[in-house]
């Protein structure tokens, strides 16, 4: 299938340490670090701008956000994980607006660094704490890393786009 290990070089305690990708799977982390690379040498720039969202203001970004999940019942110091958190702009915008306690998984090492430096992964006091990592670079197609029922929400905003059949999505 063309698959290949790529090693996980910004590994952390209960992150996986490779990932096996496929050629397209590898174009997609490759168009995520290009990104990346390209706002490096800007000064803090919003989170968003790192998926593509860069037309957008902070405050149309958390309505964006707000209008996907408010019929989710987030309550603050529940646990939230994405699938393809990118920068980690979605979960940022969630702990400020529903005080919940996140984590993520994204393809893309520079993406998750800005992440891990970028978003508070929990409210100052989390209600439940955890010992899970916040944020691990892994394929959004494989999170067996992560223990069954470890989360009160799952999400995976804009990454189905990569899938490559409705079964994999």
């Amino acid at each position: 299938l063309g698959e290949e290990v790529v090693p996980v070089t910004v590994a952390h305690t209960g992150c996986p340490g490779e990932m096996r990708l496929g050629t397209e799977g590898r174009k997609v982390m490759a168009k995520y670090e290009e990104v990346a690379a390209t706002l490096a040498g800007v000064d803090a720039p919003p989170l968003h701008h790192y998926s593509f969202y860069g037309a957008t203001s902070r405050a149309d970004w958390d309505q964006i956000v707000q209008l996907h999940v408010a019929r989710l019942g987030y309550q603050q110091g529940q646990s939230v994980f994405e699938a393809g958190c990118a920068a980690g702009a979605f979960l940022d915008s969630l702990v400020r607006q529903f005080k919940v306690s996140v984590s993520g998984a994204d393809i893309s090492p520079s993406l998750i660094s800005v992440a891990r430096s970028r978003v508070q992964p929990s409210t100052p006091e989390p209600l439940v704490p955890t010992s899970l990592p916040a944020f691990c670079v892994a394929d959004a197609k494989n999170l067996s890393h992560l223990p069954s029922s470890s989360f009160d929400h799952t999400l995976a905003f804009g990454v189905l786009t990569y899938a490559d059949s409705h079964t994999e999505a």
